[in-house]
């Protein structure tokens, strides 16, 4: 983040660290871990809304949690969760590139900066 501060390019930047590989949190009966349909992602920079969590899980199960896309909150009186083609719609939204053209129909992850 220094260098993009440095160099005036850090309000123009966002940076997204995540991982398409998602593993269970927990070890299964053979003490490996099996895919899970749920993963974090951590993004830093310009407009992005730093300081706080969206989305969230189950603290029994970590299973993830029904997300309100406008707010990024979580809202259980929803049934759909957060979906990966949301989250890069709000990627998308957040470095003002029309969602429609790359994702047509898909709502936004609104959370990220607005």
């Amino acid at each position: 983040a220094s260098n993009l501060i440095s160099t005036g390019l850090y309000n123009d930047t966002i940076v997204v660290v995540l991982s398409e590989m998602t593993r269970s949190p927990k070890m299964n009966n053979d003490g490996g871990k099996d895919h899970w349909p749920s993963t974090s992602a951590f993004l830093f920079g310009g407009g992005v809304i730093g300081g706080r969590t969206l989305g969230g899980s189950n603290p029994n199960n970590l299973e993830a949690l029904p997300v309100n896309l406008s707010s990024g909150e979580v809202d259980l009186n929803l049934d759909a969760k957060l979906g990966y083609d949301n989250f890069v719609a709000g990627v998308l939204h957040s470095i003002g590139v029309d969602t429609e053209t790359y994702l047509p129909n898909v709502e936004v992850l609104h959370g990220i900066i607005d």
